[in-house]
């Protein structure tokens, strides 16, 4: 199940990169654009998550069938995963929701780079003041932007 995990994140990195470098391409990086490239995505997604092997007949199975694949895991694993999931993803879920970006690392540079791209409509390189936005990984600012 972490191998699915991580290879789904991988996936998600890669047409995160790729699209956004097609989208520059062609000068078209706009959220009109980003939200028209993710729209088949998300139906891709969803017809195969819905189309398994087994049929299921109705929308119940469909909400309880992870709660049942849940119940036959080992007690151990069940309470790892109820301790981790209220110890670190509900607080950072959280701290993600209500607390703004308001570190100077990423005012500076992490969210201005990502504004200067949409308002240029592309990744291409542009006159700055700022090292880090000349030399650092430009991943994250990807992901960041196609949230924005």
């Amino acid at each position: 199940m972490r191998l699915k995990i991580i290879k789904l994140w991988v996936f998600i990195a890669s047409l995160v990169f790729v699209s956004t470098e097609f989208l520059s391409a062609l000068d078209f990086l706009t959220p009109f654009w980003i939200r028209l490239f993710w729209a088949p995505v998300l139906g891709i997604a969803l017809y195969k998550g819905f189309s398994t092997k087994k049929k299921r007949t109705s929308l119940f199975s469909l909400l309880f069938t992870p709660l049942q694949d849940f119940r036959q895991l080992p007690r151990n694993y069940r309470v790892l995963i109820v301790v981790s999931t209220l110890l670190v993803i509900f607080p950072l879920f959280f701290l993600a929701i209500y607390a703004p970006a308001n570190k100077v690392d990423s005012i500076n540079h992490h969210l201005t780079r990502v504004v200067c791209w949409l308002q240029n409509h592309n990744v291409k390189h542009y006159p700055t003041f700022h090292v880090q936005q000349l030399y650092h990984n430009v991943m994250s600012e990807y992901i960041l932007l196609h949230v924005m």
